[in-house]
């Protein structure tokens, strides 16, 4: 199994400390109406574990730190060039130095993440085209995968004020065409859905490289909840910028990531299915 940290909220960037001690605990808990679902952390049921933040600032002490305890591990780090209104808090030289810094430090096992791809009247095909290049030409030698995402159809509505009419396939095509173009001057890959270069592939390398089957189904695990992320990124569709007050009672004693264990429910410890 693949655990990731996480799609649903920044875990490296915001919970950091509760992160840690789960693996120093070994387990975990989800917490549903009637039960608390518990499972166990061990290299030996989650064959890869996949970070994902805004932030990777935290991922040199975490990234040591599996190491120590076995555990296979990569990251993917969004760095997009939008301004602050948009993705409020963040400081993006920062980010960028750290980035250079960890993909340097784990060749291989870095990812850049340009995603999502808004485009409007203030961030036109142009403006990404130029700010890619410059990000590509920053990043080379650091990276050598960059996952490209537009904005999915489904995400749209929620923050209709930032989008235009939604991209269709053939423009997102021959722009995909120009960013791979770009990136290849700088020896990084472009891996996107509907491309020879899918990120099913490059999760299928990676995996690879951590002696899984090529073959292996690949089943994912989000060690993160919906609702949680304190970023405030302006095109959020888990609800981070909805419902982050009311769910942000992180204990990092507790096995479950908000709040404290409702003892009154009855405790299940679950299978993990192995990547096969």
């Amino acid at each position: 199994m693949i655990l990731n940290v996480s799609n649903n909220t920044d875990l490296v960037r915001f919970y950091n400390g509760w992160l840690q001690k789960r693996f120093d605990d070994g387990y975990f808990a989800v917490e549903t109406e009637k039960l608390n679902n518990i499972y166990e952390l061990s290299p030996k049921n989650f064959e890869l574990v996949v970070f994902q933040t805004k932030d990777p600032h935290n991922l040199f002490e975490d990234f040591e730190y599996l190491d120590r305890l076995g555990y296979q591990s990569v990251a993917m780090v969004t760095l997009t060039p939008y301004k602050a209104e948009v993705e409020p808090g963040l400081n993006k030289k920062q980010v960028l130095e750290d980035l250079v810094l960890l993909g340097k430090k784990y060749p291989h096992r870095v990812v850049w993440k340009y995603s999502p791809i808004i485009i409007n009247n203030e961030y036109s095909e142009k403006y990404h085209l130029k700010k890619f290049d410059s990000l590509c030409q920053k990043l080379s030698g650091a990276v050598r995968a960059c996952i490209v995402e537009f904005v999915e159809p489904f995400e749209q509505p929620i923050h209709a004020c930032l989008y235009s009419a939604v991209v269709d396939m053939g423009a997102k095509t021959k722009m995909l065409t120009k960013m791979q173009e770009i990136a290849q001057k700088y020896q990084i890959t472009v891996y996107a859905k509907g491309t020879k270069n899918s990120v099913v592939k490059l999760m299928r390398s990676i995996l690879c490289h951590c002696g899984v089957s090529k073959d292996a189904n690949i089943d994912v695990f989000d060690m993160g909840l919906p609702n949680t992320c304190k970023g405030m990124c302006q095109y959020c569709f888990v609800g981070g910028n909805k419902f982050v007050g009311k769910h942000t009672n992180c204990i990092v004693s507790s096995p479950i990531m908000i709040g404290e264990v409702n003892k009154t429910k009855k405790h299940i410890k679950r299978k993990i299915a192995r990547l096969t």
